[in-house]
């Protein structure tokens, strides 16, 4: 992966983010570390949490 590529192409993702988001939700392992990374907000696999919502 190039680091390079990937920040360019989510410079402006933080700033599209409303206030008061907390948590992404992503379908993809990558995109949740490129996003966390690039915006500051923890990004989890929707799996995830539709597997911790149905142990609950």
């Amino acid at each position: 992966m190039y680091p390079e590529l990937v920040e360019s192409a989510l410079r402006s993702e933080k700033n599209e983010i409303p206030t008061g988001v907390d948590l992404g939700v992503s379908c993809n392992v990558l995109c949740e570390g490129a996003l966390t990374r690039q915006t500051g907000i923890p990004y989890m696999s929707l799996l995830h949490l539709v597997e911790q919502a149905t142990r609950h």
